[in-house]
């Protein structure tokens, strides 16, 4: 039955960038390249361009009792985010530092099974991570995504929860610019930042991962305008402009990864028109997709820790260490997609459900009424 509470087609979308960032990691680092799929970082790319989708709609949804224009209500929006990432977030970070040299040195024997792929690579070699304090801490705060030399600097792939905390942090600015100072106006505006900034930033820093705002905003905003295109009263002519600049928006950083991603666009517009309409396929609301989808955000950030478990399981195999980078990878599906959603449902309910739960105990305690009687 129809639940006009959950995102159907967002749990679908959500499901199909996990399982495609554990899937190619596996054949990245079992060595076997096979299957022609897309890089990962474009799975993490639609996370971004869902999470402007959700920011934008829970925000306007929320706008008669939390308008944007109040301090309180942006410390709530705030507070509700950080709780939802940031809970299960550290115990990651915190297993990486307690168990680092069995963490690391899972990846570092995977390499050493395929030394030529990773003989002359920096950014993604173990030995040069050091979880000192400064790198601990810049990691807690999520302000290691303003530094270039911090953006991977765990081996977790964290880069892009930097990137949300920015977001997060900017987004009722852009809010309150949309409402006041007109949609298309803003998001110009905003496309000519967003380019500038990219080609000045690559030009002049190096990131090892693209963990600073400045580079990722534009699929953000293509997830607002997702979100204008199905619930604004617009005419033929600002639609056309808002696809439009969607298209620009995800060709900034790569024409190739934009025609994807146009196309991922277009088919997620599609399937959330049907639902506005109650007309969604069943397919999308079977218990596979609702499992994989709150999974999800767990399925992302743990999924290494298993990986790192079969570099050791491998190597220390008498048959599995003397066979091909087909088998090796075999063997990772085999092991790391099945434990990474075991462990991803456990971190899913015992943390980041609490986390949530928490998030309203703090809003509730020390928001509930304000000296304006907010409720």
């Amino acid at each position: 039955m129809y639940n006009k509470n959950e995102y159907q087609f967002i749990n679908f979308f959500r499901a199909i960038a996990s399982f495609w960032v554990v899937f190619t990691h596996c054949m990245i680092w079992g060595g076997w390249y096979g299957l022609d799929i897309p890089n990962p970082k474009m799975a993490v790319d639609l996370f971004m361009i869902i999470s402007g989708y959700l920011m934008i709609n829970q925000v306007t949804s929320r706008n008669n009792k939390e308008p944007m224009n109040r301090i309180s209500s942006w410390l709530k929006f705030f507070i509700r985010r950080f709780f939802r990432i940031a809970p299960a977030y550290y115990f990651s970070l915190f297993l990486a530092v307690i168990f680092s040299s069995y963490f690391l040195g899972g990846y570092e024997e995977l390499q050493k099974l395929n030394y030529d792929s990773w003989r002359n690579t920096f950014i993604y070699l173990p030995s040069r991570i050091d979880y000192d304090i400064k790198n601990i801490l810049l990691h807690i705060t999520f302000l290691f995504g303003l530094d270039p030399q911090y953006s991977y600097s765990t081996f977790l792939p964290d880069w892009s929860l930097s990137l949300e905390m920015q977001f997060y942090f900017i987004f009722p600015t852009i809010f309150l610019l949309i409402s006041n100072f007109k949609l298309k106006k803003t998001l110009i505006i905003l496309t000519i930042i967003s380019y500038f900034s990219t080609t000045i930033i690559n030009k002049f820093l190096f990131f090892y991962e693209p963990s600073f705002l400045l580079l990722k905003l534009q699929y953000f905003l293509v997830g607002i305008i997702l979100y204008h295109l199905l619930y604004n009263d617009l005419n033929w002519k600002d639609r056309i402009i808002l696809v439009l600049l969607s298209y620009i928006f995800l060709g900034i950083e790569d024409m190739f990864s934009s025609n994807i991603l146009f196309y991922i666009f277009i088919f997620m517009l599609m399937l959330s028109s049907l639902e506005l309409n109650h007309k969604l396929p069943n397919f999308f609301y079977n218990k596979v997709i609702k499992f994989m989808s709150d999974t999800s955000f767990s399925l992302y950030l743990f999924h290494g820790f298993f990986i790192s478990m079969s570099g050791f399981i491998i190597s220390n195999n008498n048959f599995l260490n003397h066979s091909s980078l087909f088998i090796h990878t075999i063997f990772m599906f085999c092991f790391v997609i099945p434990l990474s959603y075991v462990f991803g449902y456990f971190i899913f309910k015992n943390i980041e459900i609490r986390g949530i739960t928490y998030s309203k105990y703090f809003i509730n305690r020390y928001f509930g009424l304000n000296k304006n009687n907010e409720k």
